[in-house]
């Protein structure tokens, strides 16, 4: 197998499979009084959760962290939905500065929201969740979205962004004619994400000890 790293990688087209973690979110999710919220992966729980609501105020569960952008100085940019359409909608161009912009104001303090703030949670994941608070009662809803990038989150990797599978002798997209790829040939993957930066470009061959199962660092 010969690989380059980059925009594309060239690989022996095989029969194994591989999974992409991707952005999770959620609308109009009701909490009741002590219910939390896996914000990685939207689902309610009894432990191991990131968000808790009390009644009164959002908890922070083991290592996450939140804060409310209404008291910094983003609050004036990203308040209401279109503020948090726009947070969204910005996604992982924005991911990066999650950090850097938004990590000193994150904090395990108890959050008593208003309608139409916005959190930003760090998850127990090391990945970063928009929060739009839509109402607030003796419950909350929320809207969320939790960006599953792991770049500037140091959590769960994001996986490649896969934008063209082609044959590497043709060059055929996927709906011409020929384009198919056979069990044994070489496939070009273009993307991003794929693997990080190195200055060498090795070749990889299936012959003993067979292919790796890293790249630089990354499975």
């Amino acid at each position: 197998m010969k690989r380059f790293l980059g925009s594309a990688v060239v690989v022996l087209a095989v029969t194994f499979p591989f999974a992409a973690f991707a952005d999770v979110s959620g609308n109009n999710v009701a909490l009741s009084s002590g219910t939390t919220l896996n914000l990685d992966t939207g689902q309610t729980v009894t432990s191991g959760g990131d968000l808790t609501w009390t009644g009164t105020a959002f908890n922070v569960a083991g290592s996450a962290t939140d804060g409310d952008l209404a008291s910094t100085q983003y609050g004036a940019l990203f308040n209401g939905q279109s503020g948090y359409m726009n947070l969204v909608a910005e996604g992982q161009s924005l991911i990066s500065e999650f950090s850097s912009q938004f990590g000193p104001y994150l904090s395990s303090a108890a959050i008593t929201p208003k309608a139409n703030d916005i959190l930003v949670v760090k998850t127990n994941g090391g990945n970063y969740t928009a929060v739009l608070v839509v109402s607030v009662g003796s419950s909350v809803t929320i809207d969320f979205h939790t960006f599953g990038g792991s770049s500037g989150g140091g959590g769960t990797p994001g996986g490649p962004d896969i934008t063209a599978v082609v044959n590497n002798y043709s060059y055929t997209p996927v709906g011409f004619p020929n384009s198919g790829i056979a069990p044994g040939s070489i496939m070009l993957i273009f993307g991003s994400g794929m693997s990080q930066s190195v200055a060498n470009v090795a070749l990889n061959s299936t012959v003993a000890p067979g292919i790796p199962t890293t790249w630089e660092g990354e499975r």
